[in-house]
């Protein structure tokens, strides 16, 4: 792999002394930054006098750490083109009677919308439905990374459990099943996914209010299995959630990387104990009607980053957007326009959230000795010009995911000048179509109906 220099850019770092850099370089080698600081780098030093460097002018844009999506779901990106109903009963339900093709499919078009849009890193989860077997199972999970991996996104999967229990057999099948495509790829990394920690899906944030005996029984006795793997741990966190299994065991939290998605509703008493035991949290502000005490774990210095779920939820797929979106429910939550404001925004999207999933060491800021991966956002547009002071302010306030003109990702140039360098071969472009329609007709088919919030004058459009 050869070498590339961004010149002339406006360099937010988002390095530990979070500089900002007014004309600045930023040099990538064999996939590593190599240099990120003021004025011109000599790429003829000694070192570097037989590599070949790639020159892009940034003149007129600001040059960042990739936008990091923490969450999302395998197969949801389909599911929300489609605008199917708006539960997780019905979309797991839908998605355990599709074949692994379609996930191969699909991972490829998420993948390639997330690059797009500036991402360089995204989370994506693999639930494990109760019904589905385990040798299917896996096979929808490689068949979905395999399709991400034709785009070059780096990748955080979230291998699902079984729902109720996990035996010896699921133990090996996850551990050979993730060491297997480990291999594969270097962009990627693991999770074990939980999916909800207690009781329905449908109770969404203790809103039946109470969890029986037995659902706590089986989440300590789920929980205490899957601490024994001693792997990082993703779970779907609401209200009680979190109280509920620490009066059931109090040591529950103790020994694993965790982080928590949603963490609607929670109490007081629930945010102190996760910044007891500084487990991280992924808010999902577009899926977020009931709102997350944000700003309450920042001030306590939990470890926070945004998700946005491939926008299923009926949000924008929009990086920018979400997090306008985040700092919105927050000053109208106080009453205060300072909340939220457009720096830790950007942190919450680079830095914060590469230490949220614990690719903090690879990703996250432009900084020697971590990998390139880095885009670019133009700011010579109408909303973003004159151009001449406050660049994060006007990158996070103005800018939007179009201005987005440079992708790389482990110093591999994904987007160029706004456009997709690893073009839709001619039999994909038509795979991609022909399971819009498969899906659409299966939909039908099965009865289910599209969400439709414009009355019925609109119902299909």
């Amino acid at each position: 792999m050869g070498g590339y220099i961004f010149k002339n850019g406006c360099i937010v770092t988002m390095d530990s002394e979070r500089r900002v850099i007014p004309k600045g370089t930023v040099a990538v080698l064999d996939g590593e930054i190599v240099w990120a600081g003021e004025g011109a780098w000599d790429a003829r030093q000694e070192a570097f006098s037989k590599v070949q460097f790639t020159e892009i002018d940034c003149e007129g844009k600001c040059v960042l750490p990739g936008f990091i999506d923490c969450g999302g779901y395998a197969g949801f990106g389909y599911l929300h083109h489609l605008s199917v109903e708006n539960k997780d009963k019905e979309a797991k339900e839908i998605l355990s009677k599709l074949p692994a093709d379609f996930f191969r499919t699909e991972g490829r078009c998420v993948a390639r919308q997330r690059i797009g849009l500036g991402y360089t890193t995204g989370a994506v989860n693999y639930p494990w439905p109760d019904q589905e077997k385990r040798d299917h199972y896996w096979k929808k999970v490689q068949e979905s990374l395999s399709g991400q991996r034709t785009q070059g996104i780096r990748m955080v999967a979230g291998a699902g459990i079984p729902a109720r229990e996990i035996d010896e057999k699921d133990k090996e099948k996850l551990l050979i099943g993730m060491r297997e495509e480990e291999k594969k790829s270097s962009r990627l990394s693991w999770r074990l996914y939980l999916g909800n920690l207690v009781g329905d899906p449908e109770r969404h944030g203790g809103l039946n209010k109470s969890v029986s005996c037995e659902e706590t029984a089986s989440a300590v006795k789920r929980l205490r299995a899957v601490k024994e793997l001693k792997v990082p741990l993703t779970a779907n966190v609401f209200k009680n959630d979190v109280t509920v299994l620490g009066n059931a065991a109090e040591d529950i939290w103790e020994g694993n990387e965790w982080l928590f998605q949603y963490g609607n509703d929670l109490t007081y008493r629930e945010i102190m104990e996760i910044a007891r035991h500084k487990i991280a949290i992924a808010h999902g502000v577009e899926e977020s009607i009931r709102y997350c005490p944000f700003a309450e774990m920042l001030e306590r210095d939990i470890p926070c980053a945004l998700m946005n779920e491939n926008g299923f939820r009926g949000g924008s797929l929009d990086p920018f957007q979400t997090a306008r979106r985040a700092q919105m429910i927050e000053q109208l939550r106080f009453d205060d326009l300072y909340y939220l404001p457009v720096g830790k925004q950007l942190e919450l999207m680079t830095v914060d959230a590469a230490r949220v999933l614990g690719i903090d060491k690879k990703t996250g800021s432009l900084e020697p000795g971590k990998r390139g991966d880095i885009i670019t956002v133009d700011l010579r547009r109408a909303r973003t010009t004159p151009f001449y002071d406050m660049p994060v302010h006007r990158l996070m306030m103005d800018g939007n995911s179009s201005h987005v003109a440079e992708v790389m990702v482990d110093g591999e140039l994904l987007v160029e000048k706004g456009k997709l360098l690893r073009e839709r071969t001619d039999a994909e472009k038509e795979q991609e179509d022909l399971w819009a329609q498969k899906l659409k007709s299966f939909l039908d088919k099965d009865g289910y109906r599209p969400r439709n919030t414009a009355g019925e004058a609109y119902a299909g459009l």
